[in-house]
């Protein structure tokens, strides 16, 4: 039976896999950076070698909520940070997937909104905002496009 420490190996091979759809060239900090490894960052592109990865990702395989005041506090400032945690529970003979989640903190996800959709005065798209005060009543209209 695999211990934590292979299991959080595993996971980070996991993540890479999974994000490399839109990251392909990620590479584990333990393959290529110790510096950043330290820093709480489990995925990076080699030396930046293909361009700005956007984010610091963190990834987490635990049978417990995090604590994520142990880990966002430790990590670099400089890019998005975004912590990927699989939660599981004890079955019979392994471990059993109970969930997959990102966190993130709430600067880092505004800057994703603003990047996306503007600073409120537009959607990103060049149109005026909805409205903030009204309520929606038909869920159509809460869609975003």
């Amino acid at each position: 039976m695999p211990n934590n420490r292979n299991r959080g190996h595993a996971f980070e091979r996991w993540c890479k896999n999974h994000l490399s759809k839109w990251f392909p060239f990620l590479i584990t900090t333990r393959e290529g950076s110790r510096d950043l490894d330290a820093k709480k960052v489990d995925l990076m592109y080699p030396l930046d070698k293909y361009g700005e990865l956007p984010f610091h990702f963190q990834c987490k395989t635990t049978t417990k909520w995090l604590n994520l005041l142990d880990i966002i506090p430790h990590m670099p400032t400089d890019k998005l940070r975004a912590i990927i945690h699989k939660k599981t529970k004890k079955a019979k003979t392994n471990m059993q997937q109970e969930g997959l989640y990102v966190y993130m903190p709430w600067e880092d996800f505004t800057k994703i909104l603003d990047k996306l959709y503007g600073n409120g005065e537009t959607n990103g798209m060049g149109n005026a905002s909805r409205n903030t005060t009204s309520t929606h009543t038909k869920r159509e209209e809460r869609t975003i496009p």
